[in-house]
């Protein structure tokens, strides 16, 4: 045997720096696609429903929310705001914050991390800050919100005779009175 690769040592060697190629391609496209979406906080479009039942039910705990997703980790929707924070940012008085907090906890937008004063998590099957469909996060849950705040299923396949026309102009005109 001869200190000089084979053919075959060759032909792997090559083969291995092409998967070390492909890999550091892949790698790089990941890393820039995170920076292309680093602001980016996506919603689910099944969450848009209950999002605006909560706003109109209870204003303060929508912006309770919507600042916390504003502040959340990006890999695990994780944020720790003790309840001066969330006063400052949401301009809510303590029992507030407190009554908010609970109705996010109970509908399931939020959960507090046991063991870690004042950290909670949003729930990643509504909010997350990835791209994709990659969801992060540990705290994947159905959302508990009332009957009228569930989205209506509706045939999202509309014929153009029944799509709806902006104008100007009033489509029915009123009847002067002459």
């Amino acid at each position: 045997m001869t200190g000089h690769p084979t053919y075959l040592q060759e032909s792997e060697a090559k083969a291995r720096l092409a998967d070390i190629a492909k890999e550091e391609a892949f790698e790089e496209t990941a890393r820039k696609r995170a920076r292309r979406n680093k602001d980016f906080i996506q919603l689910s479009n099944g969450a848009v429903s209950p999002l605006r039942g909560l706003i109109s039910r209870s204003p303060k705990a929508a912006q309770i929310l919507l600042c916390m997703v504003e502040y959340m980790g990006q890999i695990e929707n994780a944020l720790q705001a003790d309840y001066e924070a969330l006063k400052a940012m949401s301009g809510a008085s303590d029992m507030t914050v407190r009554r908010s907090l609970a109705l996010l906890k109970a509908e399931k937008w939020i959960e507090q991390i046991p063991g870690a004063a004042h950290t909670y998590r949003v729930n990643s099957s509504v909010f997350w800050e990835s791209y994709g469909d990659r969801k992060e996060g540990t705290f994947q849950a159905v959302l508990n919100v009332p009957q009228e705040d569930r989205p209506i299923k509706i045939n999202k396949k509309v014929s153009k005779k029944v799509m709806p026309v902006l104008t100007k102009k009033p489509l029915i005109e009123k009847p002067s009175k002459n």
